[in-house]
Formats: C-alpha cells, sequence, structure tokens
C-alpha cells in the first residue's frame, strides 16, 4: 500500500514557482538555470498528482502570457537569455521575487504566491532598493521615498514583534 502524504503550504508554493518557471520556459522559449532552488520547486511539483499539475500549468500560462504582454518584453529574438529561481536568502533580505528572467543583461522579476494571503498587499519592504535591484532605475529609490516608508516598516516591525 503505496501511503500518500498530504501537502505542505511549502511544497505547494514550490510546486506553483515550477509550474510558473516552466511556463516562462515554454512561452520564452528559455532554458532553466538548474540548481538548489528548480530542484526543490521540481521536487514540489513531482508530488502533485497529474491533475493538480495539469491546473498549476494552466494557471502559470494565464498569468504569465499576460504579464509578459503587459511588460512588453522582447524576448524571442534574443539568445542571451536565461531563467533561474531565486534564493530564499534573497527573501529574507526584501527581495521577494521567485522566479528571474533575464534578458540582455535585464531582468524580469515575478513573485509566484501559492493560495497566499501575501497576495493581498504589497511587495515592498522597508530594507530592499526595488528600483535599483530590480533593474528599474541605477539610482534606486529615493530620498523622499525612503524618508516615508522607513517609518511605517519600523511601525510594522515593532508590531511584529510586539504580536509574535
Amino acid at each position: 500500500m503505496i501511503e500518500i502524504k498530504k501537502l505542505t503550504q511549502s511544497d505547494s508554493g514550490r510546486a506553483f514557482e515550477w509550474a510558473m518557471g516552466c511556463s516562462l520556459s515554454k512561452l520564452t522559449n528559455t532554458l532553466i538555470v538548474s540548481n538548489k532552488y528548480s530542484e526543490l520547486a521540481e521536487n514540489s511539483y513531482k508530488k502533485m498528482n497529474d491533475k493538480k499539475k495539469d491546473s498549476l500549468i494552466k494557471a502559470a500560462d494565464i498569468a504569465l502570457a499576460h504579464i509578459l504582454e503587459k511588460e512588453n518584453v522582447l524576448i524571442t529574438s534574443s539568445t542571451n537569455k536565461k531563467i533561474e529561481f531565486n534564493t530564499d536568502k534573497a527573501g529574507k533580505h526584501g527581495d521577494v521575487r521567485d522566479l528571474l528572467l533575464y534578458v540582455n543583461g535585464k531582468v524580469l522579476g515575478i513573485s509566484c504566491k501559492y493560495n497566499h494571503q501575501a497576495l493581498k498587499h504589497s511587495r515592498l519592504s522597508g530594507k530592499c532598493n526595488f528600483i535599483k535591484v530590480w533593474g528599474i532605475d541605477v539610482n534606486g529609490c529615493s530620498t523622499d521615498y525612503w524618508n516615508k516608508v522607513k517609518p511605517l516598516f519600523a511601525k510594522l516591525t515593532k508590531l511584529r514583534k510586539n504580536s509574535n
């Protein structure tokens, strides 16, 4: 008798990341770089039954078609491109992107959320200079931005600490 284990939230999230990576690879004709994080995602995906895999791929195809259209990413003619799964460590430092599509020195980062409350709040942090890190502008976030945002994140940090 085969024992079927219930998937954790982490497994479900990583499986969705793998589905997004596969879909992005297919839609952009770009290879996924194999590393520890891509392997974790792929292994989680393999734990899913076929019906769930199909559902994740279908959702990923729809989401990425929309993102690529809105981002107006010109990929098909480029040979200088790759897809990487971002490290867990990057998230701890404020970079919440799960997938990184590199095309000719530019990066399109995608945060993949699967049945998660994080979908309902912004993906900004009080640490990450997302304007610079995400390649939007080499100068990064403005001083005015930091002056307004840092006190808010300090309050959130205090609330989190006090409420456990």
